[in-house]
C-alpha cells in the first residue's frame, strides 16, 4: 500500500477526495451497523467505537472506506502527504521469506528473530524520536547546557549547589538555539513554520532535509520515526478487516488489530498458513464467550481450553 511520505502540507481543503494524508473530521456514524468500524478514544484514553457524533484526526484512505458504509464525514482541514509506493516491499518480502524458511527448517529461534524484525519495523516508525534525558549538574555548567541543549525543565538543589535538569539531547545545536531564542510572538506569526519545524507529524521520514541548519543527528541516532507511516499501517489493517465486520451472512464475534472470530468459516481464498495478506486459521471453535477487549475463552475442536483475561489472573477463571 502507498505510505504517507515527505513533508506534510497543512490544508484547509474540505474535500476528502483531495487528500492522501490525515484529516480533521466531524463524524456521524450510521445507525444500522451491528459492528461500528471507526475507533476513537474517550476522555480516559480508552479505545471505543462510538455510535454517536464524534471528532478526530484519521487517515484519509480509512475515511474513504468507512464512508462507503454510511459514515457521514465532514472534513475541516488536514495534512496532505506524498505517496510512497512500495517503500517496504522488498524488505518485508525478503525477511518474511527467511522467516518461512526458518519455520520449515524447524529453526524456532531464528524464526522468532525474523518475526521480531518485521514487527519492529512497524513499531519503530511509531516511536517518538524526540529523546529526553535528565541530569544533575553543577551550577557553573548550567549556562553551557542551555547553549547546547533544549531545556525542558530545571530546578536548583540548594544543599548541593547543583541543578536538576530535564533536556532534549538529539536536536542539533542550531535547532536548540533556534527553539530557545525564538519568542512566542514569532512562533505564532511565522508563515512558513510548517516547512521549518515539525508539526503534528514527524517530517523525518528520512534524514532531515528541512534545513541544513535544523536537522536531527540521524547518523548517530538511527532512522527517525514517522507517526504518519505507523498510523497508515494501522489504518490499512483496519480497512482489511472491514469486509468481515460487515458481512451480512457471517456474524463477527470478536476482533483485534490483526484477527477475527467469525460465526462461520470464511472463504478459503482468504486463508493460508504462509501467504502475506491472508489469515491463518488458528482455531475451529466449538463453544466460547467473548466478553470484552482481550477478555474471552473458548474450547476448540482439539479439546483445548483457550482463555485470555486482561487484568485478571486467568487461573481464577473457568468456562
Amino acid at each position: 500500500k502507498p505510505m504517507p511520505v515527505g513533508n506534510p502540507k497543512y490544508s484547509s481543503d474540505t474535500d476528502l477526495n483531495n487528500y492522501f494524508g490525515f484529516c480533521y473530521v466531524n463524524i456521524i456514524p450510521p445507525d444500522n451497523l451491528s459492528v461500528p468500524l471507526l475507533p476513537s478514544r474517550d476522555d480516559k484514553g480508552k479505545l471505543i467505537y462510538p455510535n454517536k457524533k464524534f471528532s478526530g484526526i484519521y487517515f484519509s484512505e480509512l475515511l474513504k472506506e468507512v464512508k462507503k458504509h454510511g459514515y457521514k464525514i465532514e472534513v475541516t482541514g488536514g495534512y496532505k502527504f506524498d505517496k510512497g509506493e512500495n517503500i517496504f516491499k522488498d524488505f518485508v518480502l525478503d525477511i518474511y521469506s527467511k522467516r518461512i524458511d526458518a519455520g520449515k527448517n524447524k529453526q524456532s529461534s531464528l524464526k522468532l528473530v525474523y518475526k521480531l524484525i518485521l514487527n519492529s519495523l512497524y513499531g519503530r516508525f511509531g516511536m517518538n524520536d524526540i529523546i529526553y534525558s535528565t541530569a544533575i549538574i553543577p551550577e557553573d555548567k548550567f549556562n553551557n547546557y542551555k547553549q547546547n541543549k533544549y531545556i525542558i525543565d530545571s530546578f536548583t538543589l540548594k544543599h548541593s549547589k547543583s541543578i536538576f535538569v530535564t533536556f532534549n539531547y538529539n536536536l542539533s545545536k542550531d535547532a536548540t538555539n533556534f527553539i530557545n531564542n525564538i519568542s512566542k510572538w514569532e512562533l505564532d506569526n511565522m508563515n512558513d513554520l510548517d516547512n521549518f519545524l515539525n508539526n503534528d507529524f514527524d517530517n523525518e521520514n528520512k534524514k532531515s532535509q528541512i534545513d541544513d541548519k535544523l536537522q536531527y543527528k540521524s547518523d548517530k541516532w538511527g532512522v527517525p520515526s514517522s507517526l504518519a507511516i505507523a498510523s497508515a499501517i494501522t489504518a490499512y489493517a483496519q480497512m482489511m478487516l472491514i469486509p468481515f465486520k460487515t458481512d451480512p451472512n457471517n456474524k463477527l464475534l470478536y476482533s483485534d488489530t490483526d484477527s477475527i472470530v467469525m460465526e462461520k468459516t470464511i472463504d478459503p481464498k482468504w486463508i493460508s498458513d504462509n501467504e502475506l495478506g491472508k489469515f491463518k486459521l488458528e482455531h475451529n471453535i466449538l463453544a466460547g464467550y467473548f466478553i470484552s477487549e482481550k477478555f474471552y475463552c473458548f474450547i476448540n475442536d482439539k479439546g483445548e481450553f483457550i482463555k485470555k483475561s486482561k487484568g485478571i489472573n486467568s487461573n481464577l477463571l473457568n468456562l
